[in-house]
């Protein structure tokens, strides 16, 4: 009888001491929280100052500010403009620096911010990045590496001409990851410039394939699933992206996504240049504060 009671006792510690470990690994299983994932990740640093990595071959600028970071910016070029013209031809790169910005301006080339290619697609066009390589690889790549445009932290971005499409498209497919944006003289609804030979270029021509300008990589389309709250500037003068892109993509968010903060800026002097840009820097870097 003292042997079964012992027998039973070392079957009933085992159960006891597996039951421990499943507990322990089921724990190690349990995706991270805020907390837990700050306190064990370890990042890779940046110096203070520019620098450029490269991210499936295609460069990235970041320059981070001197002191903590108290946000991240990202800041998308127009159709073949160099991410650096920002930096070089307006003030927003000094002032979102002297405000705590850590800045991401990606190497973008002739991107349309399309989510893929197409069958119709130019053939001399098919190595500019994609939106989805934006949001998929990049993105991810920064959190992971190097702690960049973390879901818990302060991030925005903001984007001229096709870089403000691109804007409105990245925070379609980040859904709240971005906590506002800016957006000037973007272009939202291609079905409305049929004749626009740079998004032929990506999609088509317009008579041939109407319903992929109409719906495909069409931010007014999916306006309605915005979540990210939006400055959106334009020139009235703009004689590259006419300025009712915008108007209409207001009208369009203000009807289908009511509750969602927007503010509509139109410049009664504006065109499609740095002049016009850099007027938009204190509006758009103000809209972020808030």
């Amino acid at each position: 009888m003292v042997k079964s009671f012992f027998y039973s006792l070392i079957i009933i510690s085992v159960f006891v001491f597996l039951g421990c470990n499943q507990g322990e690994n089921s724990n190690k299983s349990i995706p991270n929280t805020k907390n837990h994932e700050e306190e064990t990740v370890t990042y890779s640093l940046l110096e203070i100052g520019q620098q450029t990595i490269k991210v499936n071959e295609i460069p990235v600028d970041i320059i981070v500010p001197d002191g903590e970071a108290k946000g991240d910016l990202m800041i998308l070029p127009g159709w073949n403009l160099t991410p650096d013209q920002w930096c070089k031809n307006s003030d927003l790169c000094t002032k979102a620096l002297a405000k705590g910005y850590r800045l991401i301006l990606p190497e973008m080339g002739l991107s349309v911010y399309a989510s893929n290619y197409f069958p119709q697609t130019r053939m001399d066009w098919i190595n500019a990045p994609t939106g989805t390589w934006l949001t998929d690889t990049l993105i991810k790549h920064l959190q992971n590496k190097y702690g960049i445009l973390l879901p818990t932290k302060k991030n925005f971005i903001i984007g001229l001409s096709t870089g403000g499409r691109g804007v409105v498209m990245t925070a379609l497919k980040t859904a709240k990851l971005f906590k506002a944006g800016a957006s000037l003289s973007g272009d939202f609804d291609q079905a409305l410039t049929p004749y626009d030979n740079i998004m032929a270029g990506f999609y088509g021509d317009y008579e041939t394939h109407k319903d992929l300008w109409a719906t495909v990589d069409n931010p007014a389309h999916d306006a309605a699933s915005l979540q990210v709250p939006m400055y959106l500037g334009h020139g009235l003068n703009d004689a590259v992206v006419p300025s009712n892109q915008t108007k209409i993509f207001y009208e369009t968010l203000k009807k289908t996504n009511p509750k969602l903060k927007v503010i509509l800026h139109i410049s009664e002097t504006g065109l499609h240049d740095f002049k016009y840009w850099n007027s938009e820097v204190d509006a758009a870097l103000n809209f972020f504060e808030q």
